[in-house]
């Protein structure tokens, strides 16, 4: 179900490699990401931090870093997608280092690059 804040990220692309995303508080599987924010389904941690808060994110099948990114949570979502009560949460990140918008922009062009790759016949 998509909700009217999902449309601050409309150039957010689906990611099905098991990336992740680590803090403090817990970490979570990266569903789509794009260069304002990224969403996730919850898997460990309790509450999640209020406010402004850094993470992690390990794409790519574990093969891209990407550390301290500040985000702050924008809002949870229950989805069931395997008939579990799962949660499905927003991110948006803050102020990107000229590095982390770098590696971003390349990790995202290369996940574009290869689904048109697959796609075309």
């Amino acid at each position: 179900m998509r909700t009217a804040q999902d449309n601050r990220f409309e150039d957010r692309i689906e990611i099905n490699d098991q990336s992740l995303l680590y803090c403090s508080n817990g970490s979570g599987e990266v569903l789509d990401i794009s260069m304002k924010g990224l969403s996730f389904l919850h898997l460990t941690g309790n509450d999640w931090p209020r406010g402004a808060f850094k993470v992690d994110l390990l794409l790519d099948n574990s093969t891209l870093l990407i550390e301290q990114i500040p985000c702050s949570l924008i809002y949870p979502e229950t989805i069931s997608p395997d008939n579990e009560n799962r949660w499905r949460h927003a991110l948006e990140f803050g102020l990107l280092s000229e590095d982390q918008q770098t590696k971003l922009q390349e990790f995202i062009a290369y996940q574009r690059n290869q689904r048109a790759t697959h796609t075309t016949f």
